[in-house]
């Protein structure tokens, strides 16, 4: 049987500094070019331990026109110590083996590990690689659909789809640019499937030049979070 069929490599618009996110996300669903539009509910993220609807008493959904409150919100309660927290939580209740898969340990250091013949890996601090894997677990995912097109086949997944991607615990993306300048006002992810992808690549350099902002391709092999 085939394998999975081939996803393009997301693209990140970069706002310029001093961008509201929030305001910058509403603008993208609120376009022409979207038929329509899906968000997580309001408490996405409780299992970060982030109370959302406490902190946002007078908003009842996550919306449209809720979303720059939503992501102020985010931003004040994902500071770079709440994230420390949520990793050094996470990296104590994940299995042994996951531990020692971000150590990048070897299977006879593993079973050490687990039968006791070393130090814990729980006691070790957790890694780069890990607090980087849930600033990616905790993202804000906004789901589009653009009008229909005829297409020459049946697709896996509908052409017209994509996501229009923010992470929380990393607003302006220095997790997801690793070597990118730091000098970005906000960081949103962009992805469709490989179908009719050139559609939406011209509506996100259009959102980019509407926000004042630029359009930059994830480098060649980078990992999708």
């Amino acid at each position: 049987m085939p394998g999975p069929l081939p996803h393009e490599r997301p693209a990140w618009l970069l706002l310029p500094p001093g961008a509201d996110v929030g305001a910058a996300l509403a603008h993208a669903l609120g376009h022409a070019e979207v038929r329509v539009h899906a968000l997580p509910p309001l408490w996405f993220l409780d299992a970060a331990r982030v109370d959302l609807p406490a902190r946002l008493p007078g908003v009842g959904t996550l919306s449209r026109e809720s979303l720059p409150a939503v992501v102020r919100a985010c931003a004040e309660a994902c500071t770079p110590a709440a994230l420390q927290d949520l990793a050094a939580r996470a990296w104590r209740e994940a299995e042994e083996p996951v531990r020692q898969h971000f150590l990048q340990a070897g299977t006879l250091a593993t079973f050490a590990a687990i039968f006791g013949l070393k130090r814990k890996s729980r006691d070790l601090p957790p890694p780069p690689s890990f607090v980087r894997e849930q600033v990616f677990t905790y993202r804000l995912e906004c789901q589009y659909r653009l009008a229909p097109e005829p297409t020459p086949g049946p697709t896996p997944a509908p052409p017209e789809e994509g996501s229009l991607i923010v992470y929380p615990f990393d607003l302006c993306g220095h997790h997801a640019r690793a070597d990118g300048d730091r000098a970005v006002g906000g960081l949103v992810e962009c992805f469709a499937y490989a179908w009719q992808h050139e559609r939406h690549e011209a509506f996100w350099r259009r959102l980019a030049s509407e926000l004042g902002a630029r359009l930059e391709l994830a480098p060649s092999g980078e990992d999708l979070p």
